[in-house]
């Protein structure tokens, strides 16, 4: 029963394929594996790609975690590699991992964005793998699943995590989550059950980055849905979940172990359930969004490809009966892409973070971005396989201008961290160290500035600005520099202390005050009780 069951589901696919005229499979997907429309594409991502280490540089925590410990220790030396474990004990292997490459690339910006680069490349090619291997029966041509997977590296509202330095090791190991994933497909096809390398590598991805936990559970319904299509043993599917499972059972008594044993500061977002409604109700605005001025374009082409591919597909799925097996095995790969998607959601909102489409916030959107493209590409490439006539003509369209606004909006995007590349290097340009240094011993010394370039960071926060002067300037090692932060309201010194009005619990005594703007060329001492207003002007209050 097995076998008829297999060779049935090959046949149906096959002749799904095949049933098409044959200027179906000629039209679109050659085009996007050999015509200017691929190519042309590919080039202009390829292009955004390879400046990025020539104009982006350091931003959020970067500085205190790359360029601070990079001027304070040895390269490859125990003391940097304690001082990195102890920033997050729960991540022992992205300690390891960031031990080793801040040791190789230090506090060069251009060595951080070249590996950003080859991590994201390394993302799309394994993508281009996964879509050709669950759409094995339609032989995608490699370079359109390339194609239509190098559209992740163009999402506006995950550009800026891509120029985040920071957030490497999360790419790095969603990669390897990918890698573990064609494994898994390999061995399950072969009427194998691979275990050991899956709890390795699962155990590894989850000891490096807990945005990747819950995501075994793509994994097992992809099983379901080889159960189904290719007549895949059950019980090798489940010998290779459950040592996924296992895995992620380490990785979770190790977090707890971490965090409260050793005093670690993170835990888990009392009020979650809350900020996990919200997410889910802002992700989509999220994203049409981070577009900007040319959300609409955006919008207007996502609806064209989608009427374009659904008339498409009704079309040839009217004329062409589809086995009740190979429709459920598809909904089981629907399933793991969803269920990856929604669990990427629910682990970042237990974690306190919301969806945001700028800014290093965009975080969250990374993983759920990637399973939400492939399931799009699957729908796509069935469309692709059959575009002909009127409907065919729309998805063309669509394709367009949803290419136009992808690349347009990542263009935007590019030239905000650009820019704020660019402020932060003019202000460590600028910065008055001889005054600076004649400061009192205690004083605080207030920083106006523009903490973001449209929510890509300047220097928005302490721990950043104090580390890249210090860095920068050694001789300010005993100085601290208060950034000002529009969103946490006005900032006062009341003749005793300094405190955000937003927050005056978390006041910084201080009997001393300096007010630096630099885009003013302005460096006082107040004379008496003063207010740092939200549009970055001063006045005294007494």
């Amino acid at each position: 029963m097995a076998r008829g069951r297999q060779k049935t589901g090959q046949t149906v696919v096959t002749a799904g394929a095949a049933s098409a005229p044959s200027c179906a499979n000629e039209t679109m997907l050659r085009n996007l594996s050999g015509n200017r429309m691929a190519w042309t594409w590919l080039a202009c991502l390829a292009c955004l790609a390879a400046i990025q280490p020539f104009f982006l540089g350091f931003y959020l925590d970067d500085w205190p975690l790359m360029g601070h410990d990079a001027a304070i220790y040895s390269p490859f030396s125990w003391d940097l590699l304690r001082a990195i474990y102890f920033v997050d004990p729960s991540r022992p292997v992205s300690t390891v991992f960031r031990w080793i490459t801040g040791s190789l690339f230090r506090d060069l910006p251009a060595f951080w964005h070249i590996a950003l680069v080859a991590a994201n490349a390394c993302i799309v090619f394994l993508t281009a793998a996964l879509i050709r291997s669950l759409l094995s029966g339609y032989a995608v041509p490699r370079l359109a699943a390339v194609s239509l997977s190098a559209a992740w590296t163009a999402l506006p509202w995950t550009s800026g995590v891509r120029y985040w330095p920071t957030i490497l090791n999360l790419h790095v190991f969603l990669a390897v989550f990918l890698w573990l994933l064609l494994h898994l497909l390999r061995g399950w096809r072969s009427g194998k059950g691979p275990w050991l390398t899956p709890f390795l590598s699962y155990l590894l991805v989850c000891l490096g980055y807990e945005a990747l936990y819950g995501q075994f559970i793509v994994a097992a319904f992809l099983g379901m849905a080889e159960v189904r299509l290719r007549a895949v043993p059950r019980r090798a599917v489940l010998r290779s979940v459950a040592a996924l499972a296992a895995a992620q059972a380490c990785a979770l008594a190790w977090n707890y172990y971490a965090r409260r044993g050793l005093g670690a500061f993170r835990s888990v977002y009392e009020e979650w359930p809350r900020l996990l409604v919200q997410n889910l109700k802002q992700m989509v605005p999220q994203m049409f969004a981070s577009f900007g001025e040319i959300r609409w374009l955006a919008m207007a082409g996502f609806v064209v490809l989608m009427a374009g591919a659904a008339a498409v597909l009704y079309r040839r799925f009217r004329s062409t009966p589809v086995p009740a097996f190979y429709l459920e095995g598809y909904a089981f790969v629907a399933l793991s892409l969803i269920s990856g998607a929604l669990v990427s959601i629910v682990v970042f909102s237990m974690g306190g973070r919301p969806l945001v489409g700028f800014g290093v916030e965009a975080r969250g959107m990374s993983v759920l971005s990637l399973w939400a493209l492939v399931a799009f590409v699957l729908l796509l490439s069935g469309a692709l396989q059959s575009s002909r006539g009127g409907p065919g003509r729309v998805l063309v369209v669509g394709i367009w201008l949803s290419g136009i606004a992808l690349l347009t909006g990542q263009i935007s995007q590019f030239r905000d961290w650009f820019l704020a590349a660019r402020l932060q290097a003019w202000l460590l340009a600028r910065t008055p160290v001889a005054e600076i240094r004649k400061t009192e011993r205690g004083a605080e010394i207030l920083c106006v500035f523009p903490p973001d370039i449209r929510h890509a960071p300047v220097f928005a926060a302490d721990w950043d600005l104090n580390p890249a002067l210090r860095a920068t300037y050694p001789a300010l090692s005993g100085k601290h520099f208060i950034p000002f932060s529009r969103w946490a309201g006005p900032i006062r010194w009341d003749g005793s202390k300094v405190y955000f009005e937003a927050d005056p619990a978390a006041s910084i005594p201080a009997t001393a005050v300096y007010l630096w703007r630099p885009l003013h060329g302005e460096f006082v001492k107040l004379g008496r009780p003063a207010v740092v207003r939200t549009d970055f002007e001063w006045q005294y209050t007494e």
